[in-house]
């Protein structure tokens, strides 16, 4: 999107990017199925859209070959685009109202590419649901067949969530095994079991697009890196600052170890009355006021009951009722 405003009239418009050229449904329709080199070299043009999405947290939820688009430039160049973005899943703050259709069970995507948790719950989806329509759209570039073909949805929905697909190689024999290994791997019913990134995903694929998928896997890596730089934010508020906050404790409690280890040497070495002057507000409110005199050398006259004032840090000697013992 180039700009937006409000025609005279108050009607609202947006300025998009005009696009000429065909979609891989399109090209697909015309040409037939692709050798593995030109799929996978389109593939990975479009994984550095889908990674760039990711790294901002938007899953796109319709990727399929109509929504991947292979436009013309004026020097008769082409590059890939995604496009239609329309009902994709962005990160909202926990205050704010989920809108729109995403706030109902209906259900949304196409569902030939659809993810067995997508069909389940459009929301309950992060980036590996992307993976999968990938993968289907890879199966049917390379195959020209779709790698489920229920004729109902119902039935559709059944053989995503529990039946294995056709192996693309019994539908396209010359297909290398490798492709075929990366698309079932695209296809897992188990989201860990995918591809967990869309760079792990475009650097398998690129063994097959040559030397022309270089300049995009580079951006891809790029974009993954930066991406894994941001992960604390990624997981949450609630979740950094409950990790933060275990190693601040941790980084706590070894601070308090050593400062007590060198308080203990320092017994050793010095006198106990000394020791009690220089005590710290911090060990003083940690211990009871009887423990306090005791490790400091004073005793307590029986039937008293020591005070903080009696056990305070400054050098003054406490009540009448507490006297020093000798040493040790």
């Amino acid at each position: 999107m180039l700009d937006s405003s409000v025609l005279d009239d108050g009607t609202p418009f947006l300025v998009m990017e005009r696009l000429e050229g065909e979609t891989l449904e399109q090209l697909m329709e015309r040409d037939g199925p692709m050798a593995a080199s030109d799929a996978a070299a389109l593939l990975i043009e479009a994984l550095e859209g889908v990674a760039e999405a990711h790294a901002v947290g938007v899953v796109h939820r319709d990727l399929k070959p109509a929504n991947i688009f292979l436009a013309r430039r004026k020097d008769g160049s082409t590059c890939v685009k995604v496009i239609d973005f329309g009902i994709s899943k962005v990160p909202r703050p926990r205050s704010s109202p989920t809108l729109g259709l995403t706030a109902t069970q209906a259900l949304m995507g196409s569902p030939l590419y659809m993810s067995p948790e997508q069909l389940r719950s459009a929301k309950a989806v992060d980036a590996r649901t992307d993976i999968w329509a990938l993968g289907v759209t890879l199966y049917e570039l390379t195959t020209g067949h779709p790698p489920f073909d229920g004729d109902s949805l119902p039935r559709l929905s059944l053989q995503v969530a529990l039946e294995a697909p056709v192996r693309p190689r019994a539908r396209k024999s010359d297909m290398p095994r490798e492709l075929e290994r990366v698309i079932l791997k695209c296809l897992e019913k188990l989201p860990e079991a995918r591809y967990s990134s869309a760079y792990e995903l475009a650097r398998d694929l690129a063994i097959f697009a040559g030397a022309r998928a270089r300049t995009s896997l580079r951006r891809i890596r790029q974009i993954e890196r930066t991406r894994l730089a941001r992960v604390p934010s990624q997981l949450g508020l609630p979740a950094f600052v409950g990790g933060a906050a275990g190693l601040a404790f941790s980084a706590l409690v070894a601070l308090l170890c050593t400062r007590n280890d060198a308080r203990i040497a320092t017994a050793d070495a010095a006198p106990r009355a000394q020791v009690h002057a220089t005590a710290t507000a911090t060990t003083w409110q940690a211990h009871t006021p009887r423990e306090l005199l005791r490790a400091t050398g004073w005793s307590v006259a029986r039937g008293h009951e020591p005070t903080a004032i009696d056990a305070a840090p400054p050098a003054t000697a406490p009540s009448a009722r507490v006297r020093k013992t000798s040493a040790r």
